[in-house]
């Protein structure tokens, strides 16, 4: 494009032919021309044939108002040769290039970065001093006169952390401070509104990083998939505790920030706090995504005693409402769960609950004077397992579980000196199971007590449903036996389609009572 015209090339150009110099070279020319005469008024392609001489040059460009030449490329005739030399020559400003204007670039961005550097230099050692620093924000109506509030900010500490002060909405330093209670010298009487940012610093060494804040964020704001799915990235630290405030929230409706991790206190936040999980539909269901290798290292509910044990992802369960919460392990590394023989234990508690694509294993040492179990507590049907690896360990009794519907599962119980089954039937709860495959192992010779896949004890009436596919082989294991498919002291087992039994020799691997084909 020259001065507004524009030119486009739709077929090929054909240089005219090009005569051989004599006795010295010559340079030619390419050019874009154009011509506002009044006989022309056009833009098009022009071949300029130069001088032959000991030094060439290229033949001058005419560039007045009626005529400008844009020179695309300079061609070097050798004499007597029999091939030229081409030069492109679009990029170089001079005679062409790709975007020239009128008045010129060059001194225009050089005067601006001079600027700059005259800016910078003035102001760089201030720079030194600059921090990033993320925001949190606290705020409450007081209720009733009282000189104290305290901001509930886990994100908080002395060290990373200042903050600022709104009463009312006018900034007040009127105040001391002891971590996150604040002292006013005037009591603030009911109705005064006390917002508290909070500024954490995410630079330098031995506080929050940036990648701890990305983490963080993505914990933050983690919504994929469409609404009611969310992602939990594993800290590695008690996330077991994270996860069980979490599910609580979202099956009652509301939580209490004061109590909960930091991990959990800032998912929930983006969920949107007790607004969102107050406003949720009494049927509301939501996916929680769990993501890494989550650290378990303590309980996050129980004393270890049978009437209160030791649970670790206590999930409780709905109040006056029908929600329903899916945990989601497919991205997460195994969940380890170690604990004591001597106390009384539970990896799962809760209902309205699924719990997909984990592998779980709860391992405990120490005396027989105690229980393991997998998952314990909950309505008829109202636990789901799903695609899951579940495996229990211990030299007390060791069980999978009471009740709830398990599917395409592995499913293992190791018990040393105490009973093994991987389903105990009770009056209150049925337990169904739908193909997978059970292995329920004790010591050999026995130790005085029972191990079943499927156990009914006496003083129950109702049992185990067994669906399609499920599988219960003998597998070799060095210092152990399975002893009974099922056992049925009391009640009933129904069959719904056949089951594959224990194929050992042994004299114990059998049916201890017959079990009831039903229609289900």
């Amino acid at each position: 494009m020259i001065k507004g015209h524009h030119y486009k090339n739709t077929a090929p150009y054909t240089l005219p032919a090009i005569s051989l110099p004599t006795g010295a070279s010559r340079i030619d020319r390419v050019v874009l021309r154009y011509n506002n005469t009044v006989s022309v008024r056009d833009i098009y392609l022009e071949y300029l044939t130069g001088e032959a001489a000991t030094s060439p040059e290229p033949p001058a460009l005419t560039r007045t108002d009626d005529i400008y030449d844009l020179c695309l490329a300079n061609i070097t005739v050798q004499a007597g040769a029999t091939s030229c030399v081409v030069e492109d020559t679009r990029g170089n400003d001079a005679v062409c290039g790709w975007l020239y204007s009128v008045s010129g670039d060059g001194s225009f961005f050089k005067s601006l970065d001079n600027s700059f550097e005259e800016w910078f230099e003035a102001v760089k050692d201030n720079l030194a001093s600059v921090t990033l620093f993320k925001r949190y924000k606290y705020e409450e109506i007081i209720s009733s006169e009282t000189s104290s509030v305290s901001f509930n900010i886990p994100q908080y500490d002395d060290d990373t952390c200042f903050i600022e002060v709104y009463v009312n909405g006018i900034l007040s330093n009127d105040y001391t401070q002891s971590g996150t209670n604040l002292t006013f010298s005037a009591s603030l009487t009911g109705g005064t509104e006390v917002i508290v940012y909070c500024f954490k610093s995410i630079d330098g060494t031995g506080i929050t990083t940036v990648s701890e804040e990305i983490t963080e964020l993505q914990n933050e704001y983690a919504a994929i998939s469409g609404a009611g799915k969310f992602v939990y990235n594993a800290t590695g630290t008690d996330d077991n505790i994270s996860l069980s405030q979490i599910a609580q929230a979202f099956l009652t409706g509301s939580y209490d920030t004061e109590n909960v991790t930091a991990a959990a206190g800032a998912f929930l936040t983006a969920l949107g706090g007790n607004t969102y999980l107050g406003n949720l539909d009494s049927d509301a269901k939501a996916t929680i995504e769990v993501v890494g290798k989550l650290g378990v290292t303590t309980a996050a509910a129980g004393t270890g005693t049978e009437v209160l044990p030791y649970i670790y992802f206590n999930i409780g369960s709905a109040t006056a409402n029908d929600r329903r919460l899916t945990f989601d392990f497919a991205k997460a590394d195994k969940v380890k769960i170690y604990c004591s023989s001597s106390s009384y234990n539970v990896a799962f508690y809760g209902t309205n609950l699924d719990i997909r694509n984990c592998d779980c294993s709860i391992e405990a040492t120490g005396s027989d004077t105690g229980w393991v179990q997998m998952v314990k507590y909950g309505a008829l049907g109202e636990v789901n397992f799903e695609n899951c690896k579940l495996t229990v360990v211990s030299k007390g009794d060791a069980i999978i579980s009471e009740h709830g519907t398990f599917t395409n599962c592995t499913c293992s119980v190791f018990a040393q000196n105490g009973d093994g089954f991987c389903f105990k039937g009770k009056s209150e709860t049925l337990i169904r199971v739908n193909s997978g495959t059970c292995f329920a192992y004790k010591p050999n010779p026995s130790y005085n007590k029972v191990a079943a896949v499927f156990f009914i004890p006496t003083s129950n009436s109702d049992g185990v449903i067994i669906g399609q596919s499920v599988n219960c082989p003998t597998k070799s294991e060095t210092g152990y036996s399975q002893q009974y498919l099922a056992l049925c002291q009391s009640g009933d087992i129904y069959l719904a389609y056949p089951i594959s039994s224990l194929n050992s020799s042994g004299a114990n691997n059998h049916i201890a009572h017959a079990i009831t084909k039903s229609k289900i």
